[in-house]
């Protein structure tokens, strides 16, 4: 083990340990994200009923969601806190040396560190209130490697779990289905054995009602009636608002521009930097077209802009790990702390990074790569 890669551990297990200790100590912020998952694991048991249908908040995942919580509703708290904590963690930390290890091959160890540098705060949030975003950007990362070592049945596996954890994984699920041929029958098996299992271990009148109540709950947090930081936050501090009609052209718009510049990014760069690229293109739009977009979800594309000013910065391409450099920045803290308006910066960011993307995958040669794809993993 590299001197780098042992301090970026270092650095993880530090992290972790200094959230862990605030956990045990009952500090209240830690506490409330994690209660609803856990609360959702307890009525699932109980046959309760999941979702609360009077407002946008609360549990707002699939029931199967509930599965995924309940090892950790059973462990009690705070040890079934801190072990969630520590999975979801471990699971990125993980996903971001496995990518590292494919962009620089023989620096791997200072990618991750460099990379580690830069995700590891704004990930903080999501870890100290055990929000479910931090698995999924966990998932995500590690489906990523898995593609780029073409495993895809650990890679149905994984992405079936980050359906179950939460419905965002949709995005890249059929953004994988379209672009990656031995997916496309794999994804419609894992779908499907997700949403039936239900109804072979549990009473199906109560799985059908929570079903129901599910699409209710996702008809009602699709219209929030307040400002998240996403595209439509950014537009409206601007003074630029647009109908839900409207809106919802714009986010079509864009699943079909990201989807062509996914199959643009396979067609015109070489691995590991295509499926990156597809991978970092469906985070950017799950940022900006959630209507739910939270602060703590930035976690997501920070890992992959991090990794890539990691890669430019050992391939001594300056003005492009600048560049993206300043896009990671801003999604450190939240602007309002510096006095300014809410919900723009970060989603502000976030359409940069998606202009950076663009440009890399419209000029492949403009920076060429000494980063060699490790054949041995293929």
């Amino acid at each position: 083990m590299t001197v780098a890669r042992s301090v970026a551990i270092l650095a993880w297990s530090v992290a972790f340990g200094v959230v862990a200790a605030l956990v045990l100590d009952g500090h209240e912020y830690t506490t409330i994200p994690y209660d609803v998952y856990t609360g959702a694991a307890r009525h699932w048991r109980e046959h309760a009923p999941l979702y609360d249908l009077t407002n946008v908040d609360g549990f707002q995942y699939l029931p199967q969601a509930a599965w995924v919580f309940a090892p950790f509703e059973l462990l009690g708290t705070p040890v079934g806190g801190v072990l969630w904590r520590l999975v979801s963690w471990a699971a990125f930390a993980h996903g971001i040396w496995r990518l590292a290890h494919h962009l620089v091959p023989d620096r791997a160890g200072q990618c991750f560190l460099l990379s580690t540098a830069l995700a590891i705060t704004p990930a903080l949030g999501s870890l100290g209130a055990g929000q479910s975003n931090l698995l999924l950007g966990a998932l995500i990362l590690q489906s990523t490697a898995d593609l780029i070592e073409r495993r895809y049945w650990r890679c149905t596996a994984l992405i079936g779990l980050g359906l179950a954890a939460k419905p965002l994984m949709i995005v890249p699920v059929l953004l994988i289905a379209a672009l990656y041929r031995p997916m496309r029958w794999r994804v419609p098996l894992a779908v499907g054995a997700l949403l039936l299992m239900p109804f072979f271990v549990d009473d199906a009148p109560y799985v059908s009602t929570e079903y129901r109540d599910f699409l209710a709950k996702s008809r009602l947090t699709a219209h929030p009636k307040r400002l998240f930081e996403d595209a439509d936050g950014l537009m409206t501090t601007f003074g630029w608002t647009l109908r839900y009609d409207s809106f919802l052209r714009v986010r079509v718009a864009a699943a079909i521009a990201t989807l062509g510049l996914g199959a643009l990014a396979r067609h015109r760069l070489r691995e590991p930097q295509a499926t990156l690229h597809v991978a970092a293109l469906a985070v950017t739009y799950l940022m900006l077209f959630n209507p739910r977009t939270q602060s703590n979800s930035y976690l997501m594309p920070t890992a992959f802009a991090a990794l890539l000013v990691a890669s430019h910065v050992l391939d001594r391409h300056r003005i492009a790990a600048l560049a993206t450099l300043v896009v990671v920045l801003s999604w450190y803290g939240n602007s309002h702390r510096l006095g300014w308006p809410e919900f723009w910066l970060k989603p502000l960011g976030c359409a940069m990074f998606g202009v950076l993307l663009l440009w890399r995958i419209a000029r492949p040669n403009r920076y060429p790569i000494c980063i060699q794809e490790d054949e041995r993993s293929l």
